[in-house]
């Protein structure tokens, strides 16, 4: 662009001395000829001028685009020089001992600390390790993942236990390689499974929408103040006998079984919500009678 502009420069002097001279050609002429030379003169120094003026216009719009050229190439080389800064520390970087004095185990378990990385999208077909705290938005597994002792399978085989109506199915599992599983074991909540159908409260207390199946329920009798299954006599020459137990209340079932033979049937004539109940015979017992109860609420 600078060789043409130039060149443009330098038609446009010689055009501007060939008019110089042709108008002094003309005033020369018509001061000594007629004026038919004259006027041919005058016409060649007319189209002059036109070619004048054109070059001028052309040498104007080469000069502006060739400044727009030269923005250009410099912001290219701008560019240029930040990546050869960049390749050149890269450069060093590789070269530096750092690199160069590793064996193959240590580049194996090599860690290169980097202060800040953005990144769109990265695929790691190997082991990715991360020393630090890790933030994540959204994540896909489609193998295991193990925290801790904590293991969670999330494309399993189903146990027998599971066959029947989940015969084909792939199953998932969690499990803890050490000590059991432990769910809420803060105890500030409590559980809820299968949307509601199953909830666990805080106090331990269990509420389901469906059936309880168990080969055998063992009761706690430990404290016999709050006990829904204990023992209780009649003495003899008495006929009733007062059970006290908070877990009874107004609504209770319950159920008395005699450990003694007797002639005459045990009822539950009257119970106290969270206080007691009462058993009685009809007539007084001719000897100790000794019964088993179990409330059911």
């Amino acid at each position: 662009s600078g060789d043409i502009i130039s060149n443009l420069a330098l038609r446009v002097d010689t055009l501007e001395q060939q008019a110089t001279d042709s108008a002094a050609t003309v005033w020369t002429v018509l001061n000594a000829t007629d004026s038919a030379a004259a006027a041919s003169d005058a016409a060649r120094l007319a189209s002059t001028e036109t070619q004048l003026s054109t070059l001028r216009s052309q040498v104007d719009s080469l000069s502006r685009e060739a400044l727009a050229k030269w923005d250009q190439l410099s912001t290219f080389n701008s560019q240029l020089i930040s990546t050869a800064s960049d390749t050149a520390m890269l450069k060093n970087i590789l070269e530096s001992p750092l690199f160069t004095s590793l064996t193959a185990s240590q580049s194996a378990g090599l860690q290169l600390a980097l202060e800040q990385l953005d990144v769109h999208d990265a695929t790691v077909s190997g082991t990715l390790a991360v020393t630090g705290r890790t933030l994540l938005a959204d994540v896909g597994i489609t193998g295991n993942l193990n925290i801790g002792l904590l293991s969670i399978t999330g494309l399993d085989s189903c146990s027998p236990l599971d066959k029947g109506e989940l015969e084909g199915i792939s199953c998932a599992s969690i499990n803890t390689l050490s000590g059991p599983l432990k769910l809420q074991s803060d105890g500030l909540n409590g559980l809820d499974i299968l949307n509601g159908k199953i909830a666990i409260d805080t106090k331990g207390n269990i509420t389901t929408q469906g059936e309880i199946t168990a080969k055998k329920i063992n009761i706690d009798t430990t404290d016999t103040l709050s006990a829904s299954l204990g023992e209780g006599t009649i003495p003899v020459g008495s006929s009733s006998a007062v059970i006290e137990t908070t877990t009874v209340t107004a609504k209770s079932r319950i159920f008395l079984t005699p450990k003694t033979k007797i002639t005459v049937p045990l009822s539950v004539t009257s119970q106290t919500a969270g206080n007691s109940f009462k058993v009685e015979t009809v007539t007084p017992v001719s000897q100790n009678v000794k019964f088993n109860w179990w409330i059911v609420n």
